[in-house]
């Protein structure tokens, strides 16, 4: 359900150290006393969350909070309210935290401003009369101000007046999110009959909210960038990749390149309002030879090599044949200057051959055979803390 993701992604969130206190803070900052005792609170509002015990977390965070002007504890106290339905309240701890000085922190702000969107989104409007105006009014057990218009969660809820010398009056309706209800509560003077309760829908433009803000863009925070290091977004240069970059949901091709360094291409799927980190692996650029040179010159070297034992090994038989020859044949003076032939053509060979392998053995010394690859890893931005059981936001 959309509460319980929203819910997830409250007790998943920013991971907050020690920050200021909130405005409307008491003036004196809290001893050291209390702050460990606040502590002392906090960790035992976790334990009881994780126990389902929602009701007695929220005693212990709002203690936590009274003692250490936290803002950190506001966010668990809205994840708790969120637990109870108590969406209205969720919607004030949030409000709370984004006015106190201690959250500067903007990629903090902007989830706890896409929260609240959405939690308004979860929640109706209920405007209560009372006649007469200074009756005590409940709304599902607990105290509210009569005469004004409430934030509640939506389902069936039970709504009281009463005062004294006054018979009291109760109504039950039931309200959808987004919905507004008028509800008006008469209460007579003792031993009067009392009239049933009005519920109405009215105008839903009468004290409806305005529209959310629209949600935070989509960014793309590099990580790793080498010294001069430029981002190319659809062959756009970004202006600087050592801060989160806003781009469009949809397919990307990003070029991330550096002086030295052999540049990365790659194509990535940009999710909206989503915060995606490129984790850069650039290699460095070598200045050595390509493996190409070397195996042109040895497999060269291997060839001269053959040919060389072949002419050889003719002129060895051509002298063969000629020694074999009596004294006088007309043959003796051919096959004289063909073994002298091929015996020049066997050294210059032989020659060529021991040049060219030794021009292949300093290639090999200057040949990078396994050239670095630049790489890059494109997530989510991950929400600090890990998984929800054990990311509460910190003390």
């Amino acid at each position: 359900m959309r509460h319980g993701r929203l819910l997830h992604i409250f007790v998943a969130s920013l991971t907050l150290g020690a920050v200021a206190l909130a405005p409307g803070a008491a003036c004196a900052q809290p001893t050291p006393a209390q702050v460990a005792d606040g502590r002392t609170h906090f960790n035992r509002g976790v334990a009881l969350f994780d126990q389902g015990n929602h009701d007695g977390a929220l005693i212990e965070f709002q203690r936590a909070w009274e003692l250490s002007q936290r803002p950190s504890v506001l966010f668990n106290i809205a994840a708790t309210c969120q637990a109870l339905h108590r969406y209205a309240d969720a919607i004030e701890a949030i409000e709370r935290f984004l006015a106190s000085r201690g959250a500067t922190d903007v990629r903090q702000r902007r989830h706890a401003q896409r929260t609240l969107n959405e939690l308004r989104g979860l929640v109706a409007f209920v405007r209560i009369t009372t006649e007469p105006a200074d009756a005590t009014l409940t709304l599902d057990g607990h105290t509210q101000p009569a005469n004004g218009e409430l934030v509640i969660g939506p389902g069936t809820h039970r709504v009281e007046a009463a005062r004294s010398g006054r018979n009291s009056a109760a109504a039950e309706f039931t309200i959808a999110s987004g919905e507004h209800r008028d509800v008006r509560l008469t209460l007579t003077v003792a031993g009067v009959a009392t009239p049933p309760p009005t519920v109405v829908i009215f105008d839903t433009g009468r004290g409806a909210p305005p529209p959310p803000p629209p949600p935070p863009p989509a960014t793309i925070e590099v990580l790793n960038a080498p010294a001069g290091a430029t981002l190319a977004i659809d062959d756009v240069v970004a202006p600087s990749p050592e801060r989160p970059v806003e781009v469009r949901p949809g397919r990307h091709h990003l070029v991330a390149s550096a002086p030295g360094v052999r540049p990365w291409r790659g194509e990535v799927l940009v999710r909206d309002a989503t915060q995606h980190r490129l984790a850069l692996s650039l290699a460095a650029e070598s200045r050595a030879l390509p493996p190409v040179w070397f195996w042109v010159a040895a497999s060269t070297t291997g060839a001269l090599l053959i040919s060389t034992i072949a002419t050889g090994a003719a002129a060895l038989g051509t002298h063969a044949d000629y020694a074999a020859l009596p004294s006088g044949s007309p043959q003796i003076a051919p096959l004289a200057d063909r073994g002298r032939a091929q015996a020049l053509a066997a050294d210059v060979l032989a020659v060529a051959t021991v040049g060219l392998g030794a021009a292949a053995a300093v290639l090999f010394t200057r040949t990078e055979f396994r050239a670095g690859v630049s790489t890059a890893r494109f997530v989510l931005a991950p929400l600090e803390g890990g998984a929800a059981a054990s990311a509460w936001v910190r003390f």
